[in-house]
């Protein structure tokens, strides 16, 4: 079937003027106050339609506004409306197809739900299931929307949304999630929960984060359940459960279906670990931390999914909120354990083989090491640790930093939307605590902060969160010559190599001193210089 690209174009949003901000369920967002532009106000409707700024046309009555337009030139009152219009290029023929498909198995599943509880359905009911739930025709689907190339696998994603997509897949998953997985009638049903877990990867991948959350907010106790489907163990081989109505080999092809579900799952989570609202929920929920354990040590996994948990762990470390779940010796053990078990090799197009081989096995060692300066920075639990002091010393003494950036900037596999979480953890550490373990592990983050400044969307990140000052008086506050200061200087000058710097301000300079001397970073950025001087003062 050829495939049908085209310009859709249809009213997504009215805009309220009224006294409260709030998303409306029927497509509306009530502003309480009047953002000052045009391209304010489109920025809001970014956040919460998951709208590019770039394909939106706002209309007033009969008139169409432009960025630069001031909005209380229109002498707007209470009530008053903007219509927001967008187009984008859209698979438009297979997402209509894949639409109607899940809307199929939805009423399905929704019509058999007493069957779908008996423990021995009517014999007719698995040639039913294999009927209503074509889970073939579902995956080409999938593969066709949600796995092309970026921006058309973006604009996919927002028309699918935007079309009732995300409904529909909540209405299923949460039906398929009642069943007891290994039932005789339900292979084709772990199936099509490992389409559905293949599309919310696509959307938790390519939709910004700050609509993310909107989005996936209710799923995430759901995703958390299809990793969780059964027990992994630490060292020990999974075995499928045994079930009288299943010869060996099915329960084999079951359990290896099931294992890439649980595998997809935890793809979406690490996706959706980045947003700060979900990350205490996530590191909270009973079993988490024992299944990462087991996920990074069974011999029955591959590095792919322990890359998987070693991206979920960094992500949740970022919020100290969770570092009483996640900060636990045999977490940290396992992590380094699991750093010396078999890498699997993994090909990138126009990228060699070997340099393939030797930067995954860095890459992971790298991360592995900046879980747990992460960690060590803010909590005292992993000073303890002479294993992890060891593994921080080793990296820094054999990562070829250069050589890694180059690799990530070649096979795309990284994206930072946020630095944020960089930058605290740079600035968490007060000078009167520096020890050697402690530089260690802030080399280590800056380290990651160059590793994310390699790109240029990166860098637009970094000046748009107002955090390209703080970058620049970072390392007149470490001490003299260290390797932390080095590295930092480096940071600064790789930036200066693609934005014009300018001195910051005297405000700015306060703050950033008043933060790696007192206060932090997260406090210093929402508060008042004046204030924070008094604070201290008193």
């Amino acid at each position: 079937m050829a495939k049908c690209n085209v310009k859709v174009s249809f009213d997504v949003v009215l805009i309220s003027i009224v006294g409260r901000s709030e998303v409306c369920k029927d497509g509306t967002l009530n502003l309480a106050t009047l953002p000052s532009t045009v391209a304010e106000l489109k920025e809001q409707i970014e956040k919460h339609f998951q709208i590019p700024t770039y394909d939106q046309k706002i209309t007033f009555g009969s008139v169409v506004l432009e960025d630069v337009d001031t909005l209380s030139f229109h002498r707007l009152v209470s009530g008053d409306t903007f219509v927001v219009t967008y187009s984008c290029p859209v698979d438009i023929e297979h997402i209509n197809t894949l639409l109607d498909q899940l809307q199929k198995t939805a009423d399905f599943l929704k019509s058999e739900s007493n069957e779908l509880l008996k423990d021995r359905p009517r014999p007719d009911f698995l040639r039913r299931i294999s009927e209503a739930v074509k889970v073939i025709d579902l995956e080409h689907c999938i593969n066709q929307v949600f796995y092309t190339s970026t921006e058309e696998t973006v604009a996919n994603c927002t028309f699918f949304i935007h079309a009732g997509g995300m409904k529909l897949l909540n209405e299923i998953y949460t039906i398929l999630l009642s069943q007891s997985w290994n039932k005789i009638c339900h292979f084709d049903f772990l199936l099509c929960e490992k389409a559905i877990l293949s599309i919310m990867v696509s959307l938790s991948a390519h939709i910004p984060m700050g609509q993310r959350c909107h989005i996936f907010e209710g799923s995430v106790e759901n995703i958390a359940r299809s990793f969780l489907r059964i027990p992994v163990h630490p060292n020990v081989s999974i075995v499928a459960p045994k079930n009288s109505h299943l010869s060996v080999a099915h329960r084999n092809e079951q359990l290896g279906v099931l294992l890439f579900v649980m595998s997809k799952a935890l793809k979406v989570l690490s996706n959706l670990a980045e947003i700060n609202q979900f990350q205490v929920q996530l590191a909270s929920m009973p079993g988490i931390v024992n299944q990462f354990e087991g996920f990074l040590l069974s011999p029955s996994l591959s590095q792919h999914p322990r890359s998987d948990v070693v991206c979920c762990i960094e992500n949740l470390s970022y919020n100290s909120s969770t570092h009483c779940y996640m900060v636990q010796p045999r977490l940290v053990h396992a992590l380094i354990k699991a750093n010396d078990m078999q890498f699997v090799q993994m090909h990138y197009a126009n990228v060699d083989p070997e340099l393939c081989k030797t930067c995954e096995q860095e890459m992971s060692r790298f991360f592995t090491s900046l879980v747990i300066s992460q960690m060590a920075l803010v909590n005292k639990v992993v000073l303890d640790l002479p294993e992890a002091v060891s593994l921080v010393a080793r990296v820094l003494n054999d990562i070829d930093h250069e050589r890694l950036s180059k690799y990530v900037n070649t096979t795309h596999r990284f994206h930072w939307e946020d630095l944020l979480p960089y930058m605290k953890l740079v600035y968490s550490v007060k000078k009167s605590q520096w020890s050697s373990f402690h530089l260690n592990c802030l080399e280590i983050v800056i380290l990651g902060l160059q590793l994310a400044l390699g790109g240029e969307s990166e860098r637009t990140v970094l000046v748009k969160q107002g955090l390209l000052d703080y970058l620049i008086c970072l390392p007149w506050y470490l001490p003299h010559q260290s390797r932390a200061q080095l590295r930092a200087q480096s940071v600064v000058d790789i930036v200066g190599s693609h934005i014009q710097l300018q001195p910051p301000t005297l405000t700015t300079i306060v703050k950033s001193k008043l933060a790696i001397m007192h206060h932090g970073l997260e406090k210093v950025l929402n508060s008042d210089c004046h204030m924070l001087i008094e604070e201290i003062l008193m």
